[in-house]
């Protein structure tokens, strides 16, 4: 059995970002909505999850496929056109198993 790491709201987001279940999901509401921003019209490349309650359950109305301009607005950020594409880190084979530890205060976000 490996070691238990516990991790915050965001880490353990990041994780689940790189599960087989949320790629599958991803391309599965990106060819929903014909990879159409669904607030610009735009070739969508992003999903977005409106609220965090419903990780490995969503529903389309949980997401929203966003090009990465409305994306960067939707987090407040500056979009830079010229920014380089975030890529996942790898997932980890050190047999780490991992406890998500939401804070009750981020539940309600």
């Amino acid at each position: 059995m490996g070691t238990v790491k516990k991790m915050t709201l965001k880490e353990g987001y990041q994780l689940y970002l790189q599960s087989e279940h949320w790629r599958k999901y991803r391309k599965f509401v990106l060819q929903h909505y014909g990879y159409k921003c669904q607030r610009c019209s735009q070739r969508a490349a992003n999903v977005h999850h409106k609220n965090y309650d419903c990780l490995n359950k969503e529903t389309l109305q949980d997401v929203e496929a966003l090009c990465r301009e409305c994306h960067s607005k939707v987090h407040g950020k500056p979009y830079n056109p010229n920014e380089k594409k975030f890529r996942h880190p790898r997932k980890s084979k050190g047999g780490l198993k991992f406890e998500l530890v939401i804070p009750s205060a981020l539940k309600k976000l």
